[in-house]
């Protein structure tokens, strides 16, 4: 169904971002030649907008099939969820909801594959991340965080605030800054997220949860 029936929340980028580590991590589990092309289909859809300085641009997906898209009238304007963008080449990149996703994503997709396409993809973020880090002594709770919003052409925080609760200059600790933070240090360390966690035994775990999560009645229905 991809694109044409994708539903898409903010914007269709995120929904690429965010189909990388899925996809890298299938390809982990079972390297067949059909997981690595919807792998590669999906990156180079999403590097294809990526600007010179490594940003990567927001984009709306096929119309109609959007939950959040942009307000259509200035009275529509900061009343729900929305994109940074008001349309299709605005040239804002979101750290909440999209490249922050994508980091890990491309991270996990070099890992699994040895594809330079992938690790220059987030070389590329990497060094566009680390010129769009806030510096702030005035404010130290800021300082060396990521506000939602850059404006790769502006070269600012900047973006759409229509958004009615995490704005172009919202900070989100858990997203943001985490993801973004911990793939550096996955860089750093030379090592991925799927290395550091495949020792992880979960079995025993998992059954104890099995039933609360997916109780067997709803486990045995077909899927909606």
């Amino acid at each position: 169904t991809y694109p044409e029936k994708w539903r898409w929340t903010n914007g269709i980028q995120q929904e690429r971002a965010r189909m990388l580590l899925p996809l890298s991590w299938l390809v982990r589990v079972e390297d067949a030649p059909k997981h690595r092309e919807w792998l590669e289909k999906m990156a180079k859809d999403l590097l294809a907008l990526q600007d010179g300085s490594g940003a990567i641009r927001e984009e709306l997906g096929p119309a109609g099939q959007g939950q959040l898209p942009p307000p259509s009238s200035h009275d529509a304007y900061g009343k729900t969820e929305a994109p940074l963008i008001q349309k299709n080449g605005d040239p804002a990149c979101d750290l909440l909801y999209t490249t922050n996703f994508a980091f890990l994503g491309l991270h996990e997709a070099a890992a699994a594959t040895g594809d330079a396409l992938y690790a220059n993809g987030e070389n590329k973020l990497a060094e566009f991340l680390c010129r769009a880090q806030i510096k702030s002594l005035l404010h130290p709770e800021l300082d060396g965080a990521w506000f939602r919003a850059f404006d790769f052409r502006r070269w600012d925080f900047w973006g759409s605030d229509s958004d009615s609760g995490w704005g172009a200059w919202s900070v989100e600790s858990g997203w943001t800054n985490a993801w973004i933070s911990s793939v550096f240090a996955l860089r750093n360390q030379k090592t991925s997220y799927w290395e550091i966690t495949e020792p992880a035994d979960i079995k025993e775990e998992f059954q104890k949860l099995e039933p609360a999560m997916l109780p067997p009645d709803e486990a045995s229905q077909p899927p909606k």
